[in-house]
């Protein structure tokens, strides 16, 4: 006996979403808020793809807030603490001409124009070009970077972004979420500015020689204000934040920090012996190396040199207290070299030579040991008591 298909029933209904939570919105419309009716598929946590053909790519790896894209002007806002740190810079049309600012100059340039609460150490040299000023009000900060003065004596000044901007490292956010919608509609903790940038980060992947870029689940995010959140709101779930260390970089031309080789104005220098040429085409190996910076035997892009963990102690001290490069590099000893190393031998820069002693010459003939022995030596007495006084009368 054949079975009768049962009568189809109707579908359930779905039961409405969830209000979310109320934690403050970070300016975007309600319809963004709306949790989608198709579920995205989700991604394991913390799944390492060594394939690059099997990922889907993010469909944005870089947002930044329309307001911010072209001509954004940074400026201090009342909810804003101290220090108010404003940099100007010498206008000039070769950035490669070697133009640069005293600070007593500036700090007189200051003076004769009547620009009125400033701090009394406030003028500092913080760049070859670049002078730091620190005003005691966000409004006198604010005023004193759309001052007419400025250009008319060819300056430029800004708000450093470390100073009114927080950036924090998210995790598990998906390859395939774009991060348009990230930001959009990321709720954050009351009393946090908005999001405006969010920048996915990319792993290097080389495989049969091939270099590809791999977009991770991490996401780094600049928040607007002083106030990094603890956590941000996403789809009904909360993500973590974290602070974001900015990254060591070297030049392989002239082995200093803070830029790439592609970007690199100086003369070169060779990271394996240190001398003024580029290290790819020397042949010097590693056990007879001289660091560039410690001179150590080891090569300069050595992750075990001092300067290394120097220079990301540096950049950790930055992310921590929101200061420049410069007021984070004067907080830490440059690297000297320890006198154990240089005392060391066959060094290659200071080399010790071992040789063989010179013979002793001869003595000449003029010198007689004998004849210098009788001289030298107590007469024998002719008297038989051993005196050698010899008596009157005899």
């Amino acid at each position: 006996m054949e079975c009768e298909d049962p009568e189809p029933r109707a579908p359930d209904k779905v039961p409405p979403d969830p209000p979310y939570p109320n934690t403050g919105t970070s300016g975007v419309s309600g319809a963004n808020l709306k949790r989608r009716c198709v579920e995205e598929p989700q991604t394991p946590a913390k799944k390492n793809i060594s394939n690059p053909d099997l990922t889907v790519p993010s469909i944005q790896t870089v947002y930044t807030h329309p307001s911010f894209v072209i001509g954004a002007i940074n400026t201090y806002s009342e909810n804003d603490k101290g220090p108010y740190i404003v940099h100007v810079s010498r206008i000039s049309p070769d950035p490669a001409a070697g133009t640069s600012i005293r600070p007593i100059k500036f700090g007189q340039f200051l003076s004769n124009h009547k620009f009125q609460n400033i701090h009394r150490e406030g003028v500092k040299r913080v760049g070859r070009n670049k002078i730091s000023v620190q005003f005691t009000s966000a409004e006198d900060a604010n005023n004193f970077i759309t001052s007419p003065v400025l250009a008319l004596c060819k300056y430029t000044a800004s708000i450093p972004t470390f100073s009114v901007t927080r950036m924090g490292l998210v995790r598990q956010v998906p390859t395939d979420l774009s991060m348009e919608e990230f930001a959009t509609n990321a709720l954050l903790p009351p009393g946090c500015g908005n999001i405006i940038k969010a920048r996915r980060l990319s792993r290097k992947n080389v495989e049969d020689g091939k270099v590809s870029w791999v977009p991770t689940q991490s996401v780094v995010v600049t928040f607007l204000g002083q106030s990094l959140p603890s956590k941000i709101f996403l789809y009904y779930t909360s993500l973590p934040v974290e602070l974001y260390n900015f990254p060591t970089t070297q030049c392989y031309a002239c082995c200093r920090y803070g830029h790439t080789k592609a970007a690199c104005r100086s003369k070169p220098r060779c990271f394996r012996c240190s001398k003024e040429h580029l290290g790819d085409s020397c042949e010097v190996t590693e056990s007879g190396a001289s660091c560039a910076h410690c001179l150590g035997r080891h090569f300069a892009t050595n992750r075990s040199c001092p300067e290394q963990e120097r220079q990301r102690s540096i950049k950790v001290v930055m992310a921590q207290q929101s200061i420049s490069y410069v007021e984070a590099c004067a907080q830490f000893p440059t690297v000297s070299r320890p006198y154990s190393e240089i005392a060391q031998p066959n060094h290659s820069s200071v080399r010790t030579i071992y040789t063989t002693p010179r013979p002793r010459a001869p003595l000449g003939k003029s010198y007689d040991k004998v004849a210098h022995r009788d001289l030298v030596s107590t007469p024998v007495s002719s008297m038989p008591n051993g005196c050698a006084i010899i008596e009157p009368g005899t």
